[in-house]
């Protein structure tokens, strides 16, 4: 989640929707029920899965687009996690 008028959403999910069998797993860092009612909303095919820890995106990530809604103060400990090198890349807020 970025600026709350921009497009960031719907680009994320539409690239998953597109790509996901050819990039590597990744996962946004926002509100999944706020990406599902605007999947919705725009008509966009990307179910959304909520997830916990940077490591469930591996085994989520050809079926869904994994999504986690931390608090800003648990950023650095998905930073932490994300430095291992069990997912590729993210698309998300820092």
């Amino acid at each position: 989640m970025g600026d709350p008028a921009g497009i960031g959403g719907e680009i994320s999910m539409m690239t998953w929707r597109d790509h996901r069998t050819a990039l590597p797993p990744f996962y946004l860092l926002d509100d999944p029920d706020r990406l599902a009612r605007l999947a919705a909303k725009t008509g966009i095919t990307c179910p959304i899965v909520e997830i916990t820890t940077p490591d469930e995106a591996l085994s989520v990530a050809r079926n869904a687009l994994p999504v986690t809604d931390h608090a800003p103060g648990d950023i650095g400990q998905i930073a932490a996690q994300r430095r291992q090198p069990t997912c590729s890349f993210r698309i998300g807020m820092e």
